[in-house]
């Protein structure tokens, strides 16, 4: 996607675009998301803890993840939003003072593991342990039918250092708790596709630096800028520093294609019946270098992955052949 950012328009002749980047071997493609990132800072105050206070790390980890586009309408944990749920609920009574925390790996999937270092009273570590064990079982019963593995909530010793004052704590954990995350609308024009969603990525907070990004997708231009909008609304009423960045167009639709024609015959030619039509709430190539060549014909398709953005993410290795099939065949029958 950066080449394709960088590439100039007035390069390539061509009229027509094979796209070869999508994850289900039997459909072809006619439009996706566009989206950008929407990221957030915060000088925090630092502050010594109260005297006597010990450093503990709370983990969440154990969560499926997978693709911010294409899984974003599964209902799946998000480790993000779920360390904040929790250190908000320890902070709203006072329980807990901020040092650190990061979760999420990449701004395009779903975080499966997220931590906070805090400061306790000693004397409140049982029932701390006790809120982290209630909130697992709680978490697990909350999102059984989505995750397969055992969600893990756990407690353990952490370096001492300092913390972030009170009110930077409140605003922080305020700002990420309201923080959109998942499909925002449904498409009325492709039923069954996310039109619009927001993936609260990646976040970090160390030595009283507070960062995060959101990445925002739609399948109109003007659904990223809303949403995108309403984030950057929030965090500077954090106090937040917000910039936009990799912002990149959606993949407008032409069922009238005639490239979309010439493929649908020639893949019932080499395999037989019909291959399916679809729209995918991601982000691909065909977005951006359509816009930089207005009328290029694009049609995308590819081989079956699973898993894509997560570990254990694998092809199905025929559907790469039949790839490879199809591919030569269509530039035949051009």
């Amino acid at each position: 996607m950066s080449g394709a950012n960088g590439l100039a328009s007035g390069v390539l002749k061509a009229t027509r675009m094979l796209n070869i980047d999508t994850e289900e071997w039997g459909e072809f493609y006619l439009g996706c998301a566009g989206g950008c990132d929407v990221n957030v800072s915060r000088e925090c105050q630092q502050e010594a803890a109260p005297a006597g206070w010990v450093f503990r790390r709370i983990t969440v980890n154990g969560l499926r993840g997978g693709h911010s586009g294409i899984d974003i309408h599964r209902g799946r944990g998000n480790a993000n939003k779920l360390v904040v749920r929790l250190l908000r609920s320890l902070a709203q009574e006072g329980l807990i003072h901020l040092k650190s925390f990061a979760g999420g790996t990449a701004r395009n999937a779903l975080p499966r593991e997220a931590w906070a270092e805090i400061a306790i009273d000693p004397a409140q570590e049982a029932g701390i342990a006790k809120r982290l064990a209630d909130f697992q079982a709680l978490i697990t019963d909350e999102l059984s039918d989505q995750e397969k593995g055992p969600i893990a909530v756990t407690l353990s010793p952490a370096e001492a250092g300092s913390v972030i004052s009170h009110a930077d704590q409140t605003l922080l954990l305020f700002a990420l708790n309201a923080a959109p995350h998942g499909a925002k609308r449904m498409s009325s024009a492709a039923p069954g596709v996310v039109e619009t969603s927001n993936n609260v990525g990646v976040m970090g907070l160390s030595d009283g630096l507070f960062t995060a990004n959101l990445m925002v997708r739609s399948l109109r231009d003007s659904g990223t800028t809303m949403l995108a909008d309403e984030i950057e609304s929030l965090f500077l009423l954090a106090h937040c520093k917000v910039e936009r960045s990799g912002g990149y167009p959606g993949w407008t639709p032409n069922p009238s294609s005639k490239l979309l024609a010439l493929c649908q015959e020639v893949y019932a030619k080499q395999f037989g019946g019909k291959a399916a039509i679809q729209i995918i709430h991601a982000g691909l190539e065909c977005g951006i270098i359509g816009a930089k060549y207005p009328g290029m014909d694009i049609i995308s398709f590819g081989p079956t992955i699973r898993g894509a953005h997560a570990p254990g993410e694998h092809v199905e290795i025929e559907t790469v052949g039949h790839c490879w099939t199809l591919v030569k065949a269509i530039i035949e029958a051009l």
